[in-house]
C-alpha cells in the first residue's frame, strides 16, 4: 500500500481506529525503547517489579537496540514478531554519528543476539513491512513498536504546541537519530498515524502517513518494527 492511498481494504473496513495504551515517559536520553516496552507491558497488565533487574541481566547498558526490546518482551512472555531489513548490524553504521561511539562493542553483542534469537524462541524475520500490514494489525487492537528517525518524524500537535519532556538529542544535530515509538492507531480519511512518543508528556501524538513512512524507513532504522500480539497462551 502507498502511504497516501486512502482506498485501503482493511479487515473491518474501519476508517479510524485507536488502541488505548498507557503512556510512559522515558527517564534518560537513551531509554526511549525501554519506555515503549513498558507501555506494552502496562497495556497487558504485566508486573514489572523486576524490570530493572531484567535490563541489567541483558547487559545492553545505555545502548538499546531493537533486538534488546524483543528479548525483554520474550522474557515477559509477550507474543511478538520482529521484522527488519538487516539481520544483525549494518557495517555502514560505523560512520554514522548516532552509532559511532559504541559501534565496535555493539556490533559483536547485537550480532550474537540475532544468532541466538532462534534458540531463544524469539521470532525475527528479514523483510520490509508495508503500510497495509501495519494498519491491519492495528484493527485487531494490537500495537507495534517502531524505530524511527527523530529528525524526520513530525507530530502535528507537539511540534507546534509543546516541547519534549526530555530532550533526547541535541537540537542542532541533523543527522540520523534513532527513536522508538509505540504505534497505536490511524485515521484513513485524514491520512494520520497515532502513536505514543516517550519523549513527550502528551498522551497522544499524530503524524501524516507519508511522514511516518519516511521516518521509519530512513537509513539507520533498518525498518525495524515489532508486531505485538499479546501475552502467551492468551493471544486471540
Amino acid at each position: 500500500m502507498n502511504a497516501d492511498d486512502t482506498n485501503v481494504q482493511l479487515d473491518d473496513q474501519s476508517l479510524d481506529h485507536v488502541v488505548d495504551v498507557p503512556h510512559e515517559i522515558q527517564l534518560y536520553t537513551w531509554d526511549c525503547g525501554l519506555a515503549c516496552v513498558k507501555m506494552v507491558l502496562k497495556h497487558y497488565s504485566v508486573n514489572m517489579g523486576n524490570f530493572l533487574q531484567v535490563c541489567k541481566e541483558l547487559q545492553f547498558g545505555e545502548s538499546v537496540w531493537t533486538i534488546d526490546l524483543a528479548n525483554i518482551l520474550a522474557l515477559y512472555r509477550v507474543e511478538h514478531h520482529f521484522y527488519t531489513v538487516t539481520l544483525g548490524v549494518d557495517k555502514g553504521y560505523s560512520g554514522k554519528a548516532f552509532y559511532r561511539a559504541k559501534f565496535s562493542s555493539d556490533e559483536t553483542r547485537v550480532n550474537n543476539l540475532f544468532q541466538d534469537a532462534q534458540y531463544k524462541g524469539i521470532p525475527v524475520s528479514k523483510g520490509t513491512i508495508d503500510a497495509d500490514a501495519i494498519l491491519n494489525h492495528l484493527t485487531q487492537n494490537k500495537v507495534l513498536i517502531v524505530l524511527t528517525d527523530w529528525n524526520i518524524l513530525k507530530c502535528l500537535h507537539c511540534d507546534k504546541s509543546c516541547t519534549p519532556s526530555l530532550h533526547c538529542f541535541g537540537s542542532l544535530i541533523k543527522t540520523y537519530q534513532g527513536h522508538f515509538i509505540v504505534v497505536v492507531g490511524f485515521n484513513l480519511k485524514q491520512k494520520l498515524i497515532y502513536y505514543k512518543n516517550p519523549a513527550y508528556d502528551k498522551e497522544m501524538c499524530c503524524c501524516t502517513m507519508k511522514n511516518f513512512e519516511k521516518a521509519r524507513k530512513s537509513y539507520g532504522t533498518d525498518e525495524d518494527i515489532i508486531f505485538v500480539y499479546g501475552l502467551e497462551n492468551s493471544v486471540s
